[in-house]
């Protein structure tokens, strides 16, 4: 059996061609591996979110109303699309029966020590009016609203994702995934060397973290370190405005005196807040930089004892949300008791301590959606289970996992994370160390936008004349970007679709590049798609059962060979050079089984003309042979490189040149 998966979308309502190459290569892998295999290929929906609270909050309605109308709407795109999915195992995160274990891992993850309530400076985004993870914030902005972001001292919950630091940045080594991706993720958990040492503030322990051993001068912490909680007034508006500082790069050397010193081994080292550690700002190091020791005067130097020691810079997962639209936390917090595990499913209302019966109030933040699709995966081999998340005989990790490469650093962390707590916990049985065996990241598409000469203004096609701007009669300047509705140059996959039917498009979106590559979408190269259809459909009308056979097995060794490597665009230029050599059905029949993947309504129609079945054929393997090159004249082939070896012992006087990529061995007269 084998499991290929595609990122389950966020219920938007309109599918735009990035979404339609995505789910193009998982269909096309998914009905590739079931020629061979039993498959599953899943859908569902990432149904809870911000967009659809603003959404439901802007036209007056419900966001479960909302979200249910953007899926029924975004199913017949799939259908209109021909995309093939296992719509009984479908899942949506809203649906209680999902999100109650979305729930229960949240309760599990508690219970085991590794979620806790605390005060944290958060990143805070003013439009939405949300709590944003640091990777939501680019360059100082919010990912999804482009607001500044502010910080803001808030009671949040976290995952204590850096507990498992050390081996998720091990078992990256025993992943078949990208190495760039591979790379995001070491950088992002991010191992560093050191050493350590303990001392005494205030009567309070400090642990103190230095990328080099003793002598040190001063102990360098970041603007939102809890130290700093009764500090003087000026200094923590230093802090604050430190903290929302809108210009990104710091000055290295821009400090603060604290008054504060760390006590250790006898000595007292004076303590600095430091800009430098502004995204890191609960850290604590040591410090002997001679600039910032010369910009602050600072002449002692400390030698204090330390052991050797690592520190991760991947952080505990925030993990609240301030809105309604979401999986509620499924905490109570009880005068008496504290805060305590709800029942679950979990509606986010006040009611009694299941620990001591008093009123207790409910949580009234909701979880990231992260949360929900750290797990979704799982959820999908097992949907309708009432009583665990996956019945263990029901289990497998993913073969292939299909999504964009955006989500390189906190779905694959999160959900690597997640996965190993779960196998830790005996939740889901697994001799795997990972939950997506395979990999595939596709790259954005890409459209044609013009603009302006004089202005640099984006422009509508209303405005030109082919290349022309009609205003001026100037050339537009053109440039392929990423597609956007600000740039004029997105693509309406249903528009498309209506005009060309549904192979010649996905035909067009495999070969134009491999998957990993950007893809700059051209529609003129639609043509040739539509050509290589009607040949096909011509060669079906005119075959004939008196013709000769020809041997397709190349075809075949190079067509499997393209579609294991995700090479599809080769796959693609394979058969059409296969299809100007056919006539007899069962040559037919091959070639349309190869072809089904790709285009699988024109194969399928043809085939049933033909009134035969999908059928893989089998292709005995290719030996290819080594040719032996002497001056510019070919003295022979051989099987391997061991043979040709054998006659070159005449020529050991002679420049011999091996290119293994061409099979070739070249002597040439130069001695």
């Amino acid at each position: 059996m084998k499991y290929i998966l595609s990122m389950f979308p966020y219920p938007s309502g309109q599918l735009h061609l990035g979404h339609y190459r995505v789910y193009t290569l998982s269909d096309t892998i998914a009905r590739y591996m079931s020629l061979k295999h039993k498959t599953i290929h899943p859908m569902g929906w990432d149904a809870f979110g911000l967009p659809a609270e603003n959404a439901a909050r802007k036209h007056g309605i419900d966001p479960k109303q909302w979200t249910d109308w953007n899926i029924q709407t975004m199913k017949r795109q799939f259908d209109q699309m021909n995309l093939e999915f296992d719509w009984n195992r479908e899942i949506r995160t809203d649906d209680p029966h999902y999100y109650k274990w979305t729930q229960y891992l949240f309760q599990q993850l508690f219970k085991n020590g590794l979620v806790e309530q605390r005060a944290s400076l958060v990143n805070w985004d003013p439009i939405d009016k949300t709590v944003l993870a640091n990777e939501q914030v680019i360059n100082g902005r919010a990912e999804r609203s482009g607001a500044l972001v502010e910080r803001k001292q808030l009671k949040q919950w976290f995952v204590k994702t850096s507990t498992m630091a050390e081996r998720l940045y091990q078992d990256l080594d025993l992943l078949d995934w990208p190495q760039h991706v591979k790379e995001q993720q070491r950088n992002w958990i991010g191992p560093q060397d050191g050493f350590q040492f303990t001392g005494t503030v205030n009567g309070g322990t400090l642990e103190c973290f230095s990328p080099f051993q003793s002598p040190i001068r001063y102990v360098a912490i970041g603007p939102g370190h809890p130290l700093l909680t009764n500090a003087k007034q000026d200094l923590k508006e230093w802090c604050w405005q430190t903290l929302n500082a809108r210009n990104q790069s710091y000055d290295r050397l821009d400090a603060r005196f604290t008054h504060l010193y760390l006590e250790t081994q006898h000595q007292q080292i004076p303590i600095y807040v430091t800009s430098y550690l502004v995204q890191d700002p609960v850290w604590c190091e040591a410090g002997l930089d001679p600039d910032f020791s010369n910009r602050h005067e600072l002449r002692q130097e400390f030698t204090v004892e330390m052991q050797p020691s690592k520190r991760y810079k991947l952080r505990d997962w925030l993990v609240s949300r301030q809105r309604k639209w979401g999986t509620p936390i499924p905490m109570l917090h009880c005068d008496s008791c504290g805060p305590v595990p709800s029942k679950i499913p979990f509606d986010g209302r006040d009611t009694a301590c299941p620990a001591c019966g008093s009123h207790a109030k409910a949580e009234t933040d909701t979880l990231d959606t992260f949360m929900d699709s750290s797990w979704y995966y799982i959820r999908y081999l097992d949907p309708r289970n009432d009583n665990q998340i996956c019945d263990s005989d029901k289990y497998r990790p993913v073969d292939i996992y299909i999504g964009g490469v955006e989500h390189a650093i906190m779905h694959l962390l999160y959900s690597r994370f997640m996965f190993k707590f779960m196998c830790d916990q005996k939740m889901i049985p697994s001799d795997e160390k990972e939950p997506f065996k395979r990999l595939l990241t596709q790259g954005m598409v890409k459209g044609l936008s013009k603009k302006c000469p004089d202005t640099h203004r984006y422009l509508q096609d209303h405005e030109l004349d082919g290349l022309v701007v009609k205003a001026s009669g100037q050339q537009a300047i053109t440039q392929m970007e990423k597609m956007s509705k600000s740039k004029y140059n997105g693509v309406d996959p249903t528009t498309i679709l209506q005009q060309y039917g549904t192979d010649a498009p996905r035909l067009l979106m495999l070969y134009l590049a491999a998957p990993q590559d950007e893809l700059p979408w051209n529609e003129k190269a639609i043509t040739g798609m539509i050509k290589f259809l009607k040949r096909i459909q011509q060669l079906t009308n005119e075959c004939d059962p008196q013709s000769e056979r020809v041997d397709l097995n190349k075809t075949v060794v190079d067509v499997q060979r393209a579609m294991d490597t995700f090479q599809f665009h080769i796959a693609i230029t394979q058969l059409m050079k296969a299809s100007l050599l056919m006539k007899h059905p069962l040559d037919l029949q091959q070639f349309l089984t190869l072809l089904y993947p790709l285009a699988p309504k024109t194969a399928m129609e043809c085939l049933s003309k033909l009134q035969l079945p999908l059928k893989w054929p089998e292709a005995h393997s290719i030996t290819r042979s080594w040719t032996l090159i002497v001056g510019n004249k070919k003295m022979g082939e051989f099987k391997d490189l061991e043979t040709i070896e054998q006659h070159l012992d005449v020529y050991r006087h002679q420049r011999i040149l091996y290119k293994p990529d061409k099979r070739l061995v070249i002597v040439t007269s130069a001695s």
